[in-house]
């Protein structure tokens, strides 16, 4: 084993874990899907290719 990586913490490549809200009230804004909010329409890609 690489001498490096036992100076290195093993939760080092983990990104941290975020809080999770336990008494967040469940039609919280944003998590969930309202049927009629208009959706979000993707936009075409150009092609790279030029003709």
């Amino acid at each position: 084993m690489d001498p490096y990586f036992t100076t290195v913490p093993v939760h080092a490549h983990r990104a941290p874990d975020l809080p999770v809200p336990i008494d967040e009230p469940e039609t919280a804004p944003g998590h969930h899907h309202d049927p009629d909010a208009p959706g979000e329409e993707e936009e075409p890609v150009p092609d790279h290719k030029p003709e």
